[in-house]
């Protein structure tokens, strides 16, 4: 089980202030281009705090007066931060209807569509903002993302390439490059551009976490617990992390350790399946078979599917 780095809402972050840049100067005469101009200023203001509900109603207010693909991207960007995936995408389809070719945009779009699962759909707007602006870092490396989520491992390591080519210090890149490399078998050179993310970012949990997974498929289990140590150090409420850790723990004897880790899996994760499943097995060992079959019969509730492996 691995895990892709930077998420929904730092993508858009990042984003957002390049679309603001291209607002026109503040008109000496008070007109309602102005108005929509301080409208769109104070909305950027706000959400450079944090502010992305006030935002979103200053946006409101300049698009009401005077639409452009600018405020559409901007509205779609806070829109997105605040949980509404839908209501971004239909900012982002005016802003390109606005402006065809707003290679932010249709950016933009991408990541709206690859919040929702739609990967195909995200490619397709990556491909366009690609071809606007062939020098699109985080095009390439969004595209990237969404090749691996749809199993195109290969695809993937080729548009990481691409970002890192154009920024060497891209630390994402590097660790979803590895997360391709390791889907694709090559374990020792996934391990290798762990490294290289966590060097350009050592406050990088899911790097950690990526290594560590892959450290205990290559067996080498303390170092997998160490990279995991990391992982929840930096984050602390990393359920995935407690149970990978938990599993390492097992392998290496320290059963009781692993129960430990479970557990806490599980106050992180009440629903977490698979953990109630081997807390269960470490809890067998230990001897205590009726907390292995309470655990086991939680864990197949949760995921029948595991009853195969009970």
């Amino acid at each position: 089980m691995f895990q892709l780095s930077l998420g929904f809402l730092a993508i858009f972050v990042l984003t957002l202030f390049t679309v603001i840049s291209s607002q026109s100067a503040l008109a000496k005469e008070k007109s309602a281009a102005t108005e929509a101009y301080e409208y769109g200023n104070r909305g950027n203001a706000k959400a450079a705090k944090g502010d992305y509900k006030g935002a979103f109603e200053d946006y409101n207010q300049a698009i009401k007066i005077e639409p452009n693909s600018a405020r559409y991207s901007n509205r779609g960007t806070v829109r997105g931060i605040l949980g509404d995936k839908r209501g971004a995408l239909e900012d982002y389809n005016y802003a390109i209807k606005f402006n065809p070719k707003d290679e932010t945009a249709y950016f933009n779009r991408g990541n709206a569509k690859k919040a929702l699962g739609e990967n195909k759909a995200a490619i397709e707007d990556y491909n366009n903002a690609i071809k606007l602006n062939p020098n699109y870092t985080d095009a390439y490396y969004n595209r990237g993302i969404s090749k691996l989520a749809l199993g195109d491992n290969k695809g993937a390591v080729n548009d990481c390439d691409k970002a890192i080519k154009l920024n060497p210090k891209h630390s994402d890149a590097y660790s979803n490059r590895g997360t391709a490399k390791a889907a694709l078998g090559d374990n020792k050179a996934a391990i290798e551009d762990y490294n290289y993310s966590i060097k350009l970012n050592p406050n990088d949990s899911v790097s950690y976490f990526n290594r560590g997974t892959t450290r205990s498929d290559l067996g080498d289990k303390r170092g997998a617990v160490n990279d995991f140590d990391n992982a929840i150090m930096l984050n602390p409420s990393y359920a995935d992390a407690y149970h990978n850790r938990g599993t390492a723990r097992s392998a290496l004897g320290d059963k009781r350790g692993a129960v430990s880790d479970f557990d806490k899996a599980i106050e992180l994760n009440p629903n977490y399946a698979r953990a109630y499943f081997n807390r269960g097995n470490a809890k067998f060992a230990l001897g205590d078979k009726k907390g292995a079959g309470d655990d086991h019969d939680k864990a197949i509730k949760l995921n029948p599917d595991l009853a195969k492996l009970r």
